[in-house]
């Protein structure tokens, strides 16, 4: 009888414990995972990105040098 108490008495604190932290961490993002839960949440909506300009500058091509193969090698290509 007493072992029954001693052991239903942590798993009551447990509980309790447990519970408190469930409440205070939704009721402290409730609406983080209401719109979670909806689909409107940051990650789910798309973003909208401005067009970025980028400037290009040519650069002077350099010739390479040209190679010649050997006919086995063509036929392998």
């Amino acid at each position: 009888m007493l072992l029954t108490v001693l052991a239903t008495l942590p798993f009551v604190a447990a509980f309790a414990f447990a519970m408190l932290t469930l409440h205070s961490e939704l009721s402290y993002n409730w609406h983080k995972i209401g719109v979670a839960l909806r689909g409107e949440s940051q990650l789910a909506v798309e973003l909208v990105i401005r067009p970025v300009t980028v400037k290009l500058s040519p650069r002077s091509v350099q010739p390479r040098a040209t190679l010649r193969a050997e006919p086995r090698w063509r036929v392998a290509a």
